[in-house]
């Protein structure tokens, strides 16, 4: 007989610890949070190591056939982990993220009467064959915006009533700190970095460094800002070292960084100088390139009092309230993206208001404890089919 408890949510994702990005950051919350309200949540992650070795085969023949291994090596796993809990006597959820081989694990363990819960992270434009073979079986979908969720209802044909949950982040560890400790902030950003001396205004921007993400679009937008604030800096925090692609792509964009702009690749950082550079930082930048689902770190900037300038695409949209928390300009247009940009500088009582706002806006809607209270929600909803 099954126990009647609340169940174990089993978390199975393609991206977590030490790999940094917005779906680790999302897991990562949620699992914490969870524990924090009695649930046992295992995390069962697709390996970081294997993904990088992946990187390195030549033959895309190849790759398929070592990728496809791995993945069914992969879901075995999530399989036994889910058979020994059901065997023990418990009931289960898998709340698979993202990739549809982790879907997969969710629908193939629901032979052993586990339920499924699927979050969808990434912009989607055609449901591929195996998604959409998979979609009828799973209990339940989560997407991370109205315009997220839009997409897949289009592409796949899931539920439009599919819940929205965005993510969420914790407002009490990134927050906004007062004019006088500003000075402070710079001088451990200058550190942390090891660039030495910054000058500000500051200018922010953190996500992977890849095209889509749009550094290339804030690196045009450098010219035309400094024109009118010399000092004005602009960091780019984020991995540098995921992938061939990636290398290829900022090497290029190194090449076109002019004597004397002060653009620079900080990599990755741990959370606590993160939440320094938010804090140290005047402005957010975020001009992505493609459909962004949500933004995690556009909401860690929020939290933290920025002012955000993004792209009018995606989740964004709804994320930015365009002249209160920030300004959406259209996504490639660098000239646009200046002019934002340079519209809080040149007033900077609007930046301090709109960053009020930010902050507001992020404790209100997207705090880890919404987020996860949304997701309890969903449990039950799947636990009572």
């Amino acid at each position: 007989m099954i126990s009647e408890r609340r169940p174990t949510i089993v978390i199975v994702t393609n991206y977590y610890v030490p790999t940094v990005g917005g779906i680790t950051t999302y897991v990562r919350s949620l699992a914490r949070a969870l524990k924090e309200r009695g649930y046992e949540v295992p995390v069962i992650a697709f390996p970081a190591w294997f993904s990088k070795k992946e990187d390195a085969i030549q033959s895309k023949l190849v790759y398929r056939v070592v990728h496809e291994l791995a993945v069914t090596v992969f879901i075995m796993i999530v399989l036994g982990k889910i058979l020994r809990l059901r065997l023990s006597g418990k009931r289960v959820i898998v709340h698979s993220q993202s990739a549809s081989f982790c879907l997969e694990a969710g629908v193939m363990a629901r032979v052993l009467g586990a339920r499924v819960v699927h979050t969808f992270h990434s912009p989607i434009e055609e449901c591929t064959i195996r998604l959409g073979g998979l979609l009828p079986f799973a209990n339940a979908f989560v997407c991370v915006s109205e315009e997220h969720r839009a997409q897949y209802v289009k592409a796949c044909g899931i539920n439009p009533d599919a819940a929205v949950i965005p993510g969420g982040v914790d407002c009490s560890f990134f927050h906004p700190i007062p004019p006088e400790e500003k000075s402070e902030a710079v001088r451990d950003l200058a550190k942390s970095t090891g660039i030495g001396t910054l000058s500000t205004p500051i200018i922010l921007f953190v996500g992977r460094v890849i095209r889509e993400k749009g550094a290339e679009v804030l690196l045009e937008a450098v010219g035309r800002v400094t024109m009118e604030f010399p000092g004005a800096v602009f960091l780019v925090i984020g991995p540098l070292d995921q992938s061939k692609t990636q290398r290829a792509f900022i090497e290029d964009l190194r090449g076109r960084v002019g004597q004397g702009m002060r653009y620079y690749f900080v990599g990755a950082m741990t959370q606590y100088e993160l939440r320094r550079a938010y804090q140290a930082s005047d402005i957010f930048a975020f001009p992505v390139l493609w459909e962004e689902a949500s933004g995690l770190v556009v909401v860690e900037a929020m939290a933290s009092g920025l002012p955000v300038v993004a792209s009018r695409i995606g989740g964004l949209k709804s994320r930015v309230v365009e002249g209160v928390s920030g300004k959406l300009v259209e996504s490639g247009n660098s000239d646009e993206l200046a002019e934002a940009i340079l519209g809080y500088l040149r007033c900077p009582d609007k930046a301090v208001e709109a960053g009020r706002k930010s902050r507001e806006l992020a404790v209100a809607k997207y705090s880890i404890e919404t987020m996860t209270s949304a997701c309890e929600d969903v449990y039950r909803r799947v636990m009572a089919q």
